[in-house]
């Protein structure tokens, strides 16, 4: 399956998630949203390229997203906009949230007491619901910091936000944050020394659990492509 994440309103980011789909072979997408930069119906005209990805996909909304961003991706064929239901495609149970600010038009909190009131709110929540739904194979919200939170209730989860592409395997589970799909959007037309467009491609086995990780990175200024991938679950000697 293919993680992607913070788009941001990108057409080249779509194209490189059509790219990597076709070429990867993926079975279906999670998309940890920042789809846009404000929500806006005219940002989400620029991504209508995901509309002809061919894969399944499933969306969970970010602080930068709205409601017309959710509708746009409800609409796509064999799209799923999760708001703390439990999907399964292909054998994987995916649970997913959205950022409570997708439900505002406001991208940030007006304090950090304010923030950190709402994401305990949230991880409350989120442990009620894996207690009553059952353990996911895979945990999906936008902000890392409460994904980094989740790692005990699920195979693996999935988070974005700060744009910073990593994989963390630990003994209570595997969190992994493709970065910015998008390269960060118009912001990153302004860095000096250019953001990476990147995305993740997991493999999992149904009933087995994961089975390794590529940490994909392309950046336009050097046009350099990498991918590095990581072995999950496996023992020292293998």
């Amino acid at each position: 399956m293919l993680l992607v994440s913070d788009l941001h309103s990108n057409p080249v980011g779509i194209e490189f998630t059509k790219s990597l789909a076709a070429r990867f072979k993926v079975d279906f997408l999670i998309n940890a949203g920042d789809l846009t930069d404000m929500g806006l119906q005219l940002e989400t005209n620029a991504t209508q390229g995901l509309a002809s990805l061919g894969v399944p996909q499933l969306f969970v909304g970010g602080n930068h997203d709205s409601q017309e961003t959710m509708n746009f991706i409800a609409g796509l064929p064999d799209s799923y906009v999760l708001n703390g239901q439990m999907i399964t495609l292909q054998g994987v149970k995916v649970l997913g949230f959205p950022d409570p600010l997708s439900a505002v038009p406001e991208v940030q909190y007006d304090s950090s007491e304010e923030e950190e009131k709402s994401s305990e709110e949230q991880l409350t929540t989120i442990q009620e619901a894996v207690k009553a739904l059952g353990r996911p194979d895979i945990l999906v919200v936008h902000d890392s910091r409460l994904g980094k939170k989740l790692t005990p209730l699920a195979g693996l989860v999935m988070a974005g936000h700060d744009h910073r592409i990593r994989v963390e395997e630990g003994a209570q589970g595997v969190f992994i944050n493709p970065g910015t799909t998008g390269a960060s959007g118009l912001r990153g037309l302004y860095s000096e020394q250019g953001i990476s467009y990147s995305a993740a491609i997991v493999y999992l086995v149904p009933g087995s659990g994961l089975v390794a990780v590529d940490m994909v990175q392309y950046n336009p200024g050097s046009q350099q492509f990498s991918l590095e991938r990581k072995l999950l679950n496996a023992s020292p000697n293998e």
